[in-house]
């Protein structure tokens, strides 16, 4: 798995860690992985920040993005904080908190294709 998917998964699991009891129900290993993470952030003014501000709104799209980007950072450092991240990710895909993605495009005719976050407005294809 890229470092990138780690992190951005990282970030949205701690998301779901502050929604309280759903997100204690989904996967018991999140308050382990928030902990992990909330000791590792120690120092680093940034990262502490963007963990807080997922915990005040936790599906506050943006602060998880943040949240990720800082959470990369500190992987790319830190080869420990990386193989602990990794193995919170493999373990929360593994209980289906993260749900596996399988396309398969065998046979299809592919004409356009769109990946969509947030409209304003009319979208016309």
């Amino acid at each position: 798995m890229e470092l990138e998917a780690i992190a951005m998964a990282g970030a949205a699991l701690a998301a779901q860690g502050f929604f309280g009891e759903a997100g204690r129900v989904s996967w018991a290993g999140v308050g382990r992985l928030v902990t992990t993470i909330r000791s590792r952030l120690n120092g680093s003014y940034a990262a502490s920040s963007a963990l807080t501000a997922v915990e005040e709104e936790p599906e506050d799209s943006v602060a998880q993005q943040e949240l990720g980007n800082q959470l990369l950072s500190l992987m790319l450092q830190d080869m420990r904080f990386r193989a602990q991240m990794e193995q919170f990710v493999r373990a929360a895909q593994q209980s289906g908190a993260i749900p596996a993605t399988k396309n398969d495009y065998r046979g299809a005719t592919i004409e356009k294709v769109v990946n969509v976050e947030t409209v304003n407005g009319d979208l016309n294809f």
